[in-house]
């Protein structure tokens, strides 16, 4: 039993030497052990000629999309990443070990080297084209693509209307400071109005075209005006009285003298709509005219009176005599424009020429009067 034991423990002592000896070994070769450094850069070799890894190139369209026809424009740049050259790595000391490292730049490649597409004409046709360009730089050729998107038309429902109205109206009071300076103008008178108006719109030819914009318009607008000149005539006056005897007394008044008569007057109107598609029709329309009128006119007057005895009146009455000749014509032209280019058309007349006559008498109550009118001249 005894040895047993003994055996037992001789078994364990020996087990624990043989593992404390192979850790003390172990440990020993661990730090005593030669340290390994990192490598340094012992130096840099140019590839000659450097070597092209790859070619990049950036295509761009303006615009990316649109409506037929569309018009396209490129423009490209690229840019080619070279082998340029190598780091030498090594470890000290000895440098027997050694490490190589390419090293990479990019460069542009010269714009005689990059082939972009090019449109001679607009694109008419519906659809998604793809449009590639390429570049070469030491031997390595790049590609770059582009999509662009012919859409169909679409038109905005969006409609802006746009109005201007005026008026204007001035009488001879409103007018008094530009005709103080002529006081020979009894009369004018100036009146303008108008109201015009444009509505815009989107409109789609067909599917495969871009919208373009219709401009409805419509107005009109009107200006008249009168100035009336009185011309200075003539006039005379007697007068007779008897102071003495107190029987009668006679007071006459004579004017006569021209007056002239001006009435211009003008129009002008829009109407019409501005359709690309084709159907346009819009048309300026105009009109200027000038009315005038000159009449002559002669006025007499004559009051008489006799007295009775004692101062009183026995009997008085007045004598009145008017005459007025005149003559009126007008002329004016009228103009029609189709836009944008016309060609226009005119038309220019004159109205006839008229004469007028009124004489007129008056005794007390007893009144007589007579006119008459004549066309002189004939207008075209």
């Amino acid at each position: 039993m005894k040895q047993n034991v003994r055996r037992g423990w001789r078994k364990l002592l020996f087990v624990s030497v043989m593992i404390f000896a192979a850790f003390t070994l172990t440990a020993k070769d661990a730090f005593s052990a030669d340290y390994i450094p990192d490598p340094v850069l012992v130096g840099t070799v140019d590839v000659v000629p450097p070597v092209t890894k790859e070619v990049i190139v950036d295509l761009t369209a303006t615009p990316k999309s649109g409506f037929v026809p569309l018009s396209v424009a490129f423009s490209c740049t690229a840019e080619a990443e070279v082998h340029y050259a190598d780091e030498i790595w090594a470890q000290p000391p000895q440098g027997s070990v050694e490490e190589t490292k390419p090293l990479y730049k990019k460069v542009p490649v010269p714009a005689e080297d990059i082939k972009i597409p090019v449109l001679d004409e607009p694109i008419r046709e519906l659809g998604i084209y793809t449009f590639t360009a390429t570049a070469v730089h030491g031997g390595v050729t790049g590609e770059g693509s582009v999509t662009v998107t012919v859409k169909p038309c679409k038109a905005s429902n969006k409609t802006v209307t746009t109005s201007i109205s005026y008026g204007i109206d001035l009488a001879k009071d409103k007018m008094q400071n530009i005709i103080t300076a002529a006081p020979m103008i009894t009369s004018a008178s100036l009146s303008a109005s108008g109201n015009f108006s444009k509505k815009t719109s989107e409109k789609c030819c067909n599917l495969a075209s871009s919208p373009v914009e219709v401009k409805e318009y419509s107005g009109a607008a009107s200006i008249k005006g009168n100035v009336t000149f009185n011309i200075p005539g003539w006039s005379w006056k007697f007068v007779a009285i008897d102071h003495q005897k107190k029987l009668y007394k006679v007071k006459i008044d004579i004017t006569a003298g021209p007056e002239l008569s001006l009435s211009p007057s003008g129009t002008l109107g829009i109407s019409g709509t501005d359709d690309p598609c084709g159907s346009s029709s819009v048309q300026i329309a105009g009109s200027m005219a000038m009315k005038v009128e000159l009449s002559f006119g002669a006025h007499a007057d004559c009051e008489y009176a006799v007295w009775k005895s004692g101062g009183q009146w026995r009997w008085e009455g007045k004598v009145e005599v008017k005459a007025e000749v005149s003559a009126s014509t007008d002329a004016g032209a009228s103009v029609t424009y189709p836009l944008p280019n016309g060609p226009g058309s005119g038309k220019f007349y004159s109205g006839d020429l008229d004469g007028t006559a009124i004489a007129s008498f008056t005794l007390g109550s007893w009144d007589f009067s007579k006119s008459a009118s004549v066309t002189i001249l004939k207008g075209t």
